[in-house]
């Protein structure tokens, strides 16, 4: 089997995994969203990193619903240098400063009938678990959209030793492999194909 094929077939495999384990979890969240933006509520959405993609997918684009509040801090999720100013080696140092979200909820007015929505396939970085704490602080339920086993694997690095899965209300499982990357190749020491 070649390489595409194979990232396929794992590709599918997970998402038959949530459609079998998720889909219930998925459209009770669904509901709460839809409660909170017909109560004038905003659903707050945020990552860091990479798990910024999830939170460009949400809003602004085609096909998205109002009601959805992007929160992207490119301080900690800008990679179009990988060296240098604003380069990764800055943004991963920040996303993992605590209180930083203390700092970033102060922007936004943030009311009781809103929603954080948060996206972190490790759910340890110290932001994003800061972010749920701060939201729960203000009295808003927390949704978390993480790698429950991938996240499993790794310590907290935050200082209550919570992890994103311990902080939020309600868990979507994105049933991602450990280290989030599909494929052994020979001759590699570590796996490739993030899912």
């Amino acid at each position: 089997m070649n390489v595409s094929t194979e990232y396929f077939n794992i590709a599918i495999d997970v998402m038959n995994q949530i459609e079998a384990t998720q889909s219930e979890t998925i459209e009770k969240v669904s509901q709460m969203f839809a409660d909170c933006i017909a109560n004038d509520g905003l659903v707050y959405v945020y990552g860091s990193g990479h798990s910024r993609m999830g939170v460009e997918e949400m809003f602004p684009r085609y096909g998205s619903f109002a009601g959805f509040y992007p929160i992207v801090e490119l301080s900690t999720s800008n990679y179009h240098s990988v060296v240098g100013p604003n380069g990764l080696s800055q943004a991963m140092f920040l996303e993992n400063v605590e209180g930083f979200a203390k700092q970033i909820i102060r922007n936004f007015i943030v009311k009781p009938q809103d929603i954080f929505l948060l996206f972190s396939t490790s759910g340890n970085g110290n932001v994003v678990i800061d972010m749920g704490i701060e939201a729960k602080a203000l009295g808003v339920p927390v949704v978390a959209i993480t790698g429950v086993k991938n996240s499993g694997k790794a310590p907290s690095k935050h200082s209550s030793k919570q992890k994103l899965f311990d902080v939020a209300d309600v868990v979507i499982d994105t049933c991602v492999p450990v280290g989030d990357s599909a494929i052994k190749i020979e001759g590699l020491k570590y796996t490739v194909d993030p899912i």
